[in-house]
């Protein structure tokens, strides 16, 4: 921090992990601009929250720069943002304000109604009032899950307001995993209620995960003491449509040479609900079984990675292709198009959009018989094993052997070809188009 010397650097303890940041503390100050996301490492800072930092230090206004530990994941940035209240409120700071730029507007939106100590929220809703007073005109609004619709249409102004609101759950916060029943912040989960309240649409990403959450949130109310709103489930159920998200065309699929031994491919966020231990247990057995096999194992990791890619990266260096996160998007797509199966051992997944795009990119897909891949991928039995690792081998044992025998794994080209034609971003937005359209003249 020699670059920035009025800043102390600290250490911000979150539920699940801590992050840092730098605090610009003025003497005898119990007012605190908190900047959310506006630490990127510990020698850069957003240029426009370090300068108005400075100035309001001269005005006995402190400042604290936050720094994500998962950044465009909202979640653990909604966590790391009140983490840095709390640490706030226990310095003493009595006033407290919330700034979030683009992403972060969504997260200070959010974060910041736990607290009495937070008086102000500059945010998304503002910065969208500027723009509406500068001539911006729209037809319809469109959010994710975790943007608080109701409180947003309060701050915003009222041409904003009346505006026909599209909810796009990708994800929900009462049944994403954690691996303790006791860190569940129901706070997000009422933010997902409130919002599908608000929106005059709820759009899922399959039909999967719209069931779980409706049915977790009318269990959830139904533990409430008193006053149970049950009548909110059937209200989003009513306003709520499927619409999954689409892919882009794959690249030319190379042609295999024979000689090749089974190629793999895991692509999931490095996390434990992904099931990577059951993976690698697979794996093991393939190896005692003498099959011989190469790997790609690719995937963003957060915060604490399982101990078992570790373990895995060095029991099978050699047949490791590619290890990790590829940030070009062609490379990914390439270490697709040159894997033979891919394999899911997830036990959380609300659509499963790794899977698709490598079925597209040409590989067979092996996963679990539960969650959404049933109704994203079929029926068809030859698609999944039973979530063990021991079954998980067993296919791949079969498909080895169908390989050798008949150089292929697909029995007909066309079953690739029509989950890629249903995925499709012409098709996809295609019906997203004509249902917003018919949103906005119903609202007219």
């Amino acid at each position: 921090m020699s670059q920035l010397p009025e800043y102390q650097s600290i250490n911000v303890a979150s539920d699940d992990n801590e992050t840092c940041a730098l605090l610009r503390r003025t003497e005898r100050s119990n007012t605190a601009m908190l900047w959310a996301g506006a630490l990127f490492s510990d020698e850069q800072v957003h240029p426009i929250a370090f300068g108005v930092s400075e100035s309001i230090a001269s005005i006995g206004i402190s400042s604290l720069l936050l720094k994500y530990r998962k950044s465009q994941e909202l979640p653990a940035s909604i966590r790391d943002t009140q983490a840095a209240i709390a640490h706030l409120i226990e310095q003493g700071f009595e006033r407290i304000a919330l700034v979030g730029h683009s992403f972060s507007g969504a997260v200070v939106i959010s974060a910041g109604t736990k607290y009495d100590a937070v008086v102000a929220v500059a945010a998304l809703a503002r910065r969208i009032e500027k723009l509406e007073t500068a001539g911006g005109d729209w037809d319809v609004m469109f959010c994710m899950d975790m943007l608080n619709l109701a409180e947003f249409r309060g701050l915003a102004g009222d041409d904003i307001a009346r505006l026909p609101a599209v909810a796009y759950f990708h994800e929900n916060q009462l049944t994403y995993p954690s691996q303790a029943a006791d860190e569940r912040d129901l706070h997000f989960a009422f933010t997902n209620m409130l919002t599908g309240l608000a929106a005059d649409r709820v759009w899922f990403n399959s039909a999967f995960h719209r069931d779980e959450f409706l049915t977790a949130l009318d269990q959830m109310l139904r533990r409430m003491p008193d006053h149970q709103p049950l009548s909110a489930v059937e209200r989003i159920r009513s306003k709520s449509s499927v619409f999954p998200p689409g892919i882009e065309p794959p690249l030319a699929r190379p042609v295999r040479q024979p000689d090749h031994p089974l190629r793999l491919v895991w692509a999931s966020r490095w996390e434990h609900d992904k099931g990577p231990e059951t993976f690698f247990a697979a794996l093991r057995l393939l190896r005692d079984r003498g099959i011989d096999f190469r790997l790609n194992v690719l995937g963003e990791s957060f915060g604490q990675v399982p101990a078992c890619f570790e373990v895995a990266r060095q029991e099978f260096s050699g047949q490791i292709t590619r290890w990790g996160f590829l940030a070009d998007r062609a490379e990914y797509q390439a270490a697709l198009s040159a894997s033979d199966v891919a394999v899911s051992t997830a036990n959380h997944e609300f659509f499963g959009i790794a899977m698709v795009e490598a079925v597209a990119a040409g590989c067979f897909p092996l996963a679990p018989r539960r969650l959404a891949y049933p109704e994203v991928l079929g029926t068809d039995s030859d698609w999944f094993h039973d979530g063990s690792a021991e079954d998980l081998a067993r296919r791949l044992i079969e498909l080895d052997g169908r390989l050798s025998n008949q150089g292929r794994l697909w029995t007909e080209e066309d079953r690739s070809r029509e989950l890629i034609d249903r995925f499709a971003w012409d098709h996809v937005a295609t019906d997203m188009d004509r249902a917003l359209t018919g949103l906005v003249s119903s609202a007219e």
